[in-house]
């Protein structure tokens, strides 16, 4: 494995940093502005979620209506000829409801300028632009923990504030059209966290998918935040939300929710997934759990059920490129199959029609680890990269036709730090032919009785930290909203 550092010795790396200092205190003070002057929109909550297909989007918000909702949707940003899309509503904890507008028969390639209404309120005017063919950019973030702290006031205000500078930076790197959030969005899992990781224009401008990271079950605030367009496989799964997929260009997002370790569940799901879309070249798994890092000594009781559950799915379906969080720590493991390293990556730069899945793990935007540099952190054996840092890291994904460019990237510099390109020259790639295991039946159903005691435990602590009472069965087996 390879561990990467940052020279401290280079002039050019020092005046970038430099330079950058004046920037983010410049983009604070012009945050603040932005803060106080769209505190209305800001505490709506508003975001585009993605649909199945790139010719559909959710646009949801908090009203305090429970009729006459709707979303303006126009070619033009001064809103002539605007189409309006009914939305529907669920009523939230707070008394008020949630708003989703289903919008379908997008066109590929042209940018769309939307409001969110409702009476006596219609938005600012913000806008998302459809790709055009199999070639797009995508920000790829974790455990954002955006965090309400009762003793600081402004920590909404300025955590929201970093993520927005990630969105900023990464669109200067790249013109971003999805991003993509592997859990931990919210710390307590509080409606004004969501608020606040969707506050920046940048984000009411960009398709954010969104999973369930173990803070986000905190409270049932993502439950009515959330608009995704999830599937209804029977099975366990949590009350606030399910497994959900879509294509963007030639890629297939499988987005699942790794709190569930009901693996006969996320396997029916996989399975019609990718059945519904056999002709797409590319496939990328989404869940928070970080499972090769090992980083986390006393997380890997979990983490050794996690992989027997998990690993045996990447490989049966042919999944690419594995995206997880959870950990904080930055890595990028081998090639994997068979829960086994079959080509390191610490020494190159590139895979084509690798044997297996990459596995990738970002650093927290908020909470990124206090590295102790007289503490070795332990690294897993599966690991080709990784770095131990207290810097913010986001990444740019490209996508096009033949590969995946990973370029990862430390808030407030021009270069990335790590870049790692996955080429494919046919559909299959490399992936080997799947043979079952029938041990892996076995791991299934001790996950699904796993997830079952899980569900349990989140009711009871829901219910006795904030007078959450939720019924039973919808504990158990989650229901649509």
């Amino acid at each position: 494995m390879k561990k990467i550092t940052k020279s401290s010795i280079c002039f050019v790396l020092c005046l970038i940093l430099a330079f950058s200092c004046f920037t983010t205190a410049f983009a604070g003070d012009n945050w603040h502005t932005y803060w106080q002057t769209n505190s209305e929109d800001i505490s709506k909550g508003i975001y585009i979620a993605p649909g199945q297909t790139e010719s559909e989007r959710t646009i949801r918000w908090y009203t305090d209506k429970a009729e006459g909702n709707y979303v303006a949707l126009s070619l033009s940003e001064d809103m002539n000829n605007a189409e309006k899309y009914t939305a529907s509503v669920t009523e939230t904890p707070q008394g008020d409801y949630s708003a989703e507008a289903y919008i379908s028969s997008l066109e590929k390639g042209e940018t769309y300028y939307y409001t969110c209404n409702s009476d006596g309120y219609t938005s600012s005017v913000y806008n998302f632009t459809t790709v055009a063919d199999n070639e797009f950019s995508a920000l790829y973030v974790t455990d954002v923990h955006i965090s309400y702290d009762e003793e600081n006031e402004d920590n909404l205000e300025n955590q929201a504030g970093t993520f927005a500078n990630v969105i900023s930076q990464a669109n200067d790197k790249s013109e971003i059209s999805l991003i993509l959030s592997t859990g931990d969005q919210a710390s307590l899992g509080r409606r004004d966290e969501y608020c606040g990781f969707v506050a920046s224009e940048d984000a009411k401008n960009t398709t954010i998918a969104i999973l369930e990271g173990n803070h986000d079950r905190k409270n049932i605030d993502y439950r009515y935040f959330n608009a995704n367009p999830e599937t209804d496989e029977c099975g366990v799964r949590s009350y606030i939300g399910g497994d959900y997929w879509f294509v963007k260009g030639d890629t297939l997002f499988l987005v699942m929710d790794a709190n569930n370790a009901d693996g006969a569940y996320h396997r029916r799901f996989i399975k019609n997934a990718v059945n519904e879309n056999k002709d797409v070249k590319w496939r990328v798994a989404m869940f928070h759990h970080d499972l090769l890092g090992q980083r986390i000594e006393h997380r890997e009781s979990e983490n050794a059920l996690l992989r027997t559950i998990w690993i045996p799915l990447m490989d049966e379906f042919a999944i690419d490129l594995v995206l997880m969080g959870h950990s904080h720590y930055y890595t990028l493991s081998d090639v994997v199959y068979r829960k086994k390293s079959v080509l390191s990556t610490a020494d190159i730069d590139e895979v084509t029609d690798a044997k297996g899945s990459i596995y990738m793990v970002s650093g927290s935007i908020n909470r990124p680890r206090t590295i102790d540099p007289e503490e070795e952190i332990p690294v897993g054996d599966r690991i080709g990269k990784y770095v131990d840092t207290e810097n913010v890291i986001y990444n740019v994904l490209d996508f096009s036709e033949d590969s995946i460019v990973i370029k990862s990237f430390y808030e407030g510099e021009s270069e990335p730090f790590n870049s790692f390109t996955i080429s494919k020259t046919t559909q299959q790639g490399g992936h080997p032919k799947y043979i079952h295991n029938p041990l892996n039946f076995a791991a299934r159903f001790l996950g699904e009785v796993y997830a079952i005691f899980n569900n349990l435990g989140v009711k009871s602590d829901l219910k006795e930290k904030y007078g959450v009472e939720i019924p039973f069965f919808a504990a158990l087996f989650g229901t649509q909203k």
